[in-house]
């Protein structure tokens, strides 16, 4: 399997939110966190 690093698109914030909440263990971050902080 080839590994492909890129930059977090819109697309993808609903998968890092799951996996920030889910595997990670952080209740906190949502889309909007995730959109807010990619501003910058």
């Amino acid at each position: 399997m080839d590994i492909e690093i890129r930059e977090i698109q819109k697309t993808d914030y609903p998968d890092v939110v799951l996996l920030w909440n889910n595997d990670l263990g952080s209740p906190t971050v949502t889309a909007v966190n995730i959109s807010d902080d990619l501003k910058d």
